[in-house]
């Protein structure tokens, strides 16, 4: 072995090193961020003209459980529908209130209904048919009160879910420009791995909002595929959903006659088909 073969086999084995060590520190810095994956420095032995070399970097892959990795995703979706079911409920129940709670409407039709009785024993007592009066009007106001703050909710809903449409769309629209730069990675042979982990991220993202389907295709893309199986992302192509929102919401407006359905691609409507997801 010649020196200046000695000192290129040196040589090679620092530079390798000094990128494991640089994979290392990146996985370091990034234990707390949610969406990274652990990175692993992959060696191998360096051959020229058939004599060995010293040593290079075979690769650097992220290290994810790509069956856990599915399973969040489905679960995603299931914890995105009850945690918002929650929150509209939760909120709904503060329009009945608690009890012990004077101010609540079962406390108003309670107080009506002693009131009727009242008149119907003392029917020509004045203080009886003002009373019975004043509480039917409580009981009146209160309702009306409900049904305005039950229509606010629902058209908030109507609003929450077109902003989501819109959200989804650039992340499905980012998915498949993240297909693109990985293809176009793996062909040079360049790192993927953070590549892949944004596109993971915006996965998830959006089966919060919907369940989905992803499959891998041999050459890193992601086909992501809606749990009906409408495409969503065709490797580099995006679909693009549609939701219009009604402005205003009364109690007349019902799905399908004057409420909006979600939209694929300006063709089917997938309102039937959502069944997880905050979008249901």
């Amino acid at each position: 072995m010649t020196l200046s073969l000695s000192l290129l086999n040196a040589l090679s084995g620092l530079q390798t090193n000094q990128a494991g060590l640089q994979v290392v520190s990146t996985n370091i810095a990034n234990v707390n961020s949610p969406d990274y994956s652990r990175k692993v420095h992959e060696q191998q032995s360096r051959v020229l003209d058939g004599v060995g070399s010293g040593v290079e970097t075979a690769q650097v892959v992220r290290k994810v459980d790509e069956f856990l990795q599915k399973d969040l995703v489905r679960e995603t979706a299931v914890v995105g529908s009850t945690g918002l079911r929650a929150e509209f409920f939760e909120r709904m129940q503060t329009l009945f209130g608690s009890v012990g709670n004077n101010t609540t409407l079962g406390n108003s039709i309670t107080d009506f209904a002693v009131a009727v009785e009242n008149l119907a024993n003392s029917p020509e007592m004045d203080a009886a048919r003002f009373t019975a009066m004043s509480e039917a009007q409580n009981v009146t106001f209160a309702i009306q009160d409900m049904a305005e703050s039950v229509q606010e909710l629902r058209a908030e809903a109507d609003r929450q879910m077109s902003e989501a449409v819109e959200l989804i769309n650039n992340k499905l629209a980012a998915i498949a420009d993240l297909n693109s730069q990985i293809t176009q990675n793996n062909s040079q042979g360049i790192a993927t791995g953070d590549l892949e982990d944004r596109r993971d991220a915006a996965i998830e993202f959006v089966a919060g909002f919907m369940a989905v389907t992803q499959f891998k295709a041999p050459d890193g893309q992601v086909i992501l595929l809606s749990r009906e199986g409408r495409s969503l992302v065709s490797r580099g192509t995006a679909s693009t959903l549609a939701y219009s929102a009604s402005g205003t919401m009364s109690a007349a407006q019902t799905y399908p006659t004057n409420i909006s359905g979600l939209i694929l691609n300006g063709g089917p409507d997938l309102t039937t088909e959502l069944s997880t997801g905050k979008l249901a």
